[in-house]
């Protein structure tokens, strides 16, 4: 049961981890304070989804009872971002008549893996919680 609790504990801090990083490149990237005037609503939506994966859905997974929606919400949050990422990373190398590499190796491909790394994290954590009976709290 020990054993059990303390890997849970490190799922949480990889998932924390992760979703801070993405969190960090976001805000280099897509930076809410300092963004074009047409772009400062989706600037401040991107920022405030990533800040909510590093808290709520840390959270969420943090209990057994609200697990299942970190699960939800984490997957959500992961195609989404997916989806916008990609779509928006290849308009902008369309327009330069790139090739199929640098639709593979383009800037956001690392964002999208670490985004998938979240999620697989958070569904070993939502397996983990029904292993053997957790203890809540």
């Amino acid at each position: 049961m020990e054993h059990v609790q303390r890997i849970r504990r490190l799922f949480l801090l990889g998932m924390f981890l992760l979703a801070s990083g993405s969190l960090i490149l976001h805000f280099n990237i897509h930076s809410p304070l300092h963004s074009p005037p047409g772009l400062v609503f989706s600037n401040r939506l991107v920022f405030a989804l990533v800040l909510f994966d590093v808290v709520g859905v840390t959270w969420l997974f943090s209990r057994k009872d609200t697990a299942a929606w970190g699960y939800l919400f984490n997957g959500l949050l992961v195609i989404y971002g997916t989806v916008f990422m990609t779509y928006f990373g290849w308009s902008r190398i369309g327009d330069s008549g790139g090739s199929f590499l640098r639709y593979v190796f383009h800037a956001t491909t690392p964002e999208i893996i670490i985004a998938w790394a979240d999620f697989f994290v958070g569904a070993a954590l939502y397996r983990l919680w029904f292993v053997e009976p957790a203890v809540k709290g």
